[in-house]
């Protein structure tokens, strides 16, 4: 627990607005993970017109790996330049995921402010717009949402 946790409702919503931005990795509980759900760190993609996310993981998948088209789609986040991680890992650029509302992630954010993690540095938003970029598995308006949002954050 931090000491934003303490504060009012409101004081908390005026800084969850303030901090979620494109680029921003954040820590919520995911429904979607396989075989149970789980909480993951997530790279918030672009909020509007609706929130998009990209999955982080610890390694890349085997499948990933044997697919070029995907692998190609993968892009490094270092330990070195993001403080919040206790290893190198991995932003999953292949796949948006948009289950959260705004209202669901504010619910979450609001119960532990520790779950807003850092922005992710230039470099590596500069490999997360090379691998949209890249990319021929997202559709086509997720990509031009996340491409504005990433380069106008």
């Amino acid at each position: 627990m931090i000491l934003g946790d303490h504060f009012p409702s409101d004081v908390k919503l005026k800084t969850i607005k303030e901090k979620l931005q494109p680029g921003r990795v954040v820590y919520l509980f995911c429904e979607f993970t396989v075989p149970k759900p789980k909480d993951k760190y997530l790279l918030l993609c672009c909020i509007d017109p609706l929130p998009l996310f990209f999955v982080i993981n610890s390694e890349v998948s085997d499948f990933i790996q044997e697919r070029a088209h995907l692998l190609r789609c993968q892009a490094r986040l270092d330990v070195a330049s993001h403080d919040f991680l206790d290893h190198d890992s991995f932003i999953a650029c292949h796949e948006a995921k948009s289950e959260f509302s705004v209202d669901d992630i504010n619910k979450q954010l609001l119960s532990d402010m520790d779950r807003i993690k850092g922005m992710i540095s230039n470099d590596v938003r500069d490999q997360v717009l090379a691998a949209v970029k890249a990319c021929t598995v997202l559709p086509n308006r997720e990509k031009v949402w996340i491409l504005k949002a990433l380069t106008t954050a």
